[in-house]
């Protein structure tokens, strides 16, 4: 059985929006870009345990509504209308209405 690693997630969340929304290769080298960016914003985030957990919460959603509006900001019209549709909670992160507690599990080597 293999095991999921941090970049199998990645590419997944890239390759699940590339089909929704149509992205084109320019479109998905940057969405890697901002995901990863959102990773390691979050991470850093989350390793200053000297922070209250509710300031970390505060700042990782701040994280993932400034990478939705990168998301958003790469997308065409017709892209973005998808996009901001309501998904299910249980959608990865990188997908819209993704659930940011699955991804960072899913990053640690799940």
């Amino acid at each position: 059985m293999r095991h999921r690693t941090a970049g199998m997630a990645l590419d997944e969340r890239v390759q699940l929006m590339t089909r929704e929304l149509g992205l084109d290769a320019l479109q998905q080298a940057e969405l890697k870009n901002i995901l990863l960016n959102q990773r390691a914003e979050v991470m850093a985030v989350w390793d200053n345990t000297s922070a209250p957990a509710a300031l970390r919460i505060s700042a990782t959603q701040a994280i993932s509504e400034k990478t939705a509006d990168r998301i958003r900001a790469m997308l065409s019209d017709a892209q973005r209308e998808k996009y901001i549709k309501s998904r299910p909670h249980d959608t990865p992160v990188g997908a819209p209405g993704g659930d940011l507690q699955k991804w960072m599990t899913a990053t640690q080597g799940h």
